[in-house]
Formats: structure tokens, C-alpha cells, sequence
């Protein structure tokens, strides 16, 4: 009786610990998801942050007006691709004449301050998820 006791005891225990590990174990899970959708955040972050420069500094000639030229070499040096490059500066060409001018340059930075500030909410509403 009083190893059938014992037995009985180990068996429950034994059960505990394995439950407690597999808890465990999804909690690095979520943890683990959590971190890498913080880290795709702070890279489309970092990226907004980058065009914001070239569109600051790629007026070579400084006529206020940015021509394709211009960006293109501004973004080659920063290590973006041709497709990437010439798909940015097109979505605010509106007029098509291939030079971006004050107009669509302040519309591009206004586009890119929104896209920080909702990564920003983002990543605010993930880390209030993870707190409650």
C-alpha cells in the first residue's frame, strides 16, 4: 500500500513538471514572436528613417527639385535596389516628368512620417499586448 502510494505521488508530480515545461516552453514561444516582430518594426523603421535622408541630401545641384539621377545615385550608395528605387520615386512623381518637385517631395515626407508614427502605435499596442 505504501508504494502503491508513492507511485501514485511520482506519477503526479512527474505530470506537474512536464506541464510546467511545456508553459514554459510557450512563453518563449510568444516571447520569440513578439521579438521579431519588433525587430521587422525597427527595420521598416530604419528604412522610412533612411529614404528620409536621401530625400534630404540627394539634391546634388540644390535647384529644389530632385531628379531621378539624383535619387537614384543617392540610393545606390545607401544599397538599394534598382526595382526598389525606381518604385519609391515613381509612387510620387505624380506629374511623370521625372523630378520630384518641392510638392511631391513634402508629400513623400509626409508619407513617411505617417508610416513612422504608425509603426510607432504598433509597436506601442504590441508592448501593451505583451504587459497585459
Amino acid at each position: 500500500m505504501f508504494l502503491a502510494i508513492i507511485n501514485d505521488t511520482y506519477s503526479e508530480v512527474k505530470e506537474e513538471i512536464s506541464n510546467q515545461k511545456n508553459e514554459f516552453e510557450m512563453g518563449d514561444y510568444f516571447k520569440q514572436g513578439y521579438n521579431k516582430m519588433l525587430d521587422k518594426l525597427n527595420l521598416k523603421r530604419d528604412k522610412i528613417v533612411d529614404i528620409q535622408k536621401a530625400l534630404q541630401t540627394a539634391d546634388i545641384n540644390n535647384d529644389d527639385r530632385l531628379d531621378f539621377d539624383e535619387w537614384r545615385q543617392e540610393l545606390k550608395t545607401r544599397g538599394y535596389a534598382e526595382a526598389e528605387i525606381e518604385a519609391v520615386f515613381a509612387k510620387y512623381d505624380i506629374d511623370g516628368d521625372r523630378v520630384l518637385d518641392k510638392t511631391e517631395q513634402r508629400k513623400m515626407q509626409a508619407d513617411l512620417e505617417g508610416q513612422k508614427v504608425r509603426i510607432h502605435l504598433h509597436k506601442l499596442s504590441y508592448n501593451y499586448c505583451v504587459w497585459f
